[in-house]
């Protein structure tokens, strides 16, 4: 007869865990702080560099004073649904509540699993219904 959880069970942990910021290849969800849109995206990279691209792009246009009518020109041309979300409506990213949903290393079923995020949430900041996967055979 031998114990199923020894000291070295609890004791011993030969990895480290890894930090929402050190995941990569994973299906992810960031929330507005004003209204309750939800943006879902996924990443091949480390979700920490995927959300530093993300505040660069909101931080270059949090910055300069604009008009509305340059606030309209600027949302459509943005490179992420979240700049137009700060741009359309000056309203704040809650960066620290955004979560992981999803791990998947491969390209496509990660894009396939975001696509299915994007369409079950009510109120979703993401300007379309998720890639198309036609491409599938």
């Amino acid at each position: 007869m031998k114990p199923y959880k020894t000291l070295r069970y609890f004791l011993v942990h030969l990895k480290d865990k890894r930090t929402v910021a050190q995941t990569g290849e994973c299906v992810y969800k960031i929330l507005c702080h004003n209204c309750s849109s939800i943006y879902n995206g996924e990443t091949g990279q480390s979700y920490g560099n995927r959300q530093e691209e993300h505040r660069k792009e909101v931080e270059s246009i949090g910055n300069r004073t604009l008009t509305r009518a340059d606030r309209k020109d600027l949302a459509t041309e943005t490179k992420s649904a979240i700049t137009n979300q700060v741009a359309k409506e000056n309203h704040v990213i809650d960066w620290s509540g955004a979560t992981i949903l999803d791990r998947e290393g491969q390209r496509r079923t990660r894009q396939l699993k975001e696509s299915i995020r994007i369409r079950m949430e009510a109120k979703c900041m993401n300007r379309d219904g998720g890639p198309t996967t036609t491409t599938y055979q």
